[in-house]
């Protein structure tokens, strides 16, 4: 099945969750998967992975490869795997190679699309983070890239001050033939007022589009 890979217990820094609990919750997984019980492994990693923890989604990932703990499912591999890349962890690139091969188009179309949909629940939350997210799946993993609301998501999130935001919605927009240029970032004024009327997030700025 391509590259070997390993259950991963290290924390990485800037992770969702942090401190002795969530130290302690990927150990006992970790114990859990070395045991053989792979059934409280997968229940644990899970729960973090579903809190954010990048470590635990990628090892959620492996779970849904090996089919220990849950069924195989290439499927939900990849889902977690790119949650996992997303969330900054560089490991998932091995997982997500080996995936490559294993999943047909249609799979990654339904992947991205639910991926799309998790993190337009935390966008309306208030998280820039996801807005950063949700343009990298429309970008880098979408069977039809869509550059252009890719670039709506990075500038608002650009505009929040998200890591990253700014580099890639420059690159994005370099993609973008001129003269539909302005109209994108006329579609991003458009699109942050409409986010701000329904986010559940105080922003100060968005005093400033009404």
């Amino acid at each position: 099945m391509g590259a070997r890979h390993g259950i991963r217990a290290a924390l990485l820094a800037g992770v969702v969750l942090s401190g002795p609990a969530l130290a302690d919750d990927l150990a006992d997984a970790q114990r859990a998967y070395a045991a053989g019980d792979y059934a409280t492994a997968a229940i644990t990693y899970h729960g973090l992975a579903q809190a954010g923890n990048a470590a635990a989604q990628y090892n959620l990932g492996l779970i849904y490869l090996r089919g220990r703990g849950l069924p195989q499912s290439f499927e939900n591999a990849l889902f977690w795997g790119w949650k996992a890349k997303l969330s900054g962890l560089s490991d998932a690139d091995s997982l997500l190679l080996t995936l490559k091969d294993l999943t047909a188009e249609d799979v990654i179309r339904r992947t991205a699309d639910r991926l799309l949909e998790s993190y337009m629940i935390e966008i309306d939350a208030g998280e820039p983070a996801a807005m950063v997210a949700y343009a990298r799946v429309l970008v880098d993993l979408h069977p039809k890239p869509d550059m252009e609301t890719a670039f709506v998501w990075l500038s608002i999130a650009a505009a929040l001050g998200a890591d990253g935001a700014e580099r890639r919605r420059d690159i994005v927009l370099s993609q973008i033939e001129e003269a539909k240029r302005a109209a994108a970032q006329q579609k991003t004024t458009d699109e942050m007022t409409a986010w701000c009327e329904r986010t559940s997030a105080s922003v100060p700025v968005c005093a400033l589009l009404f």
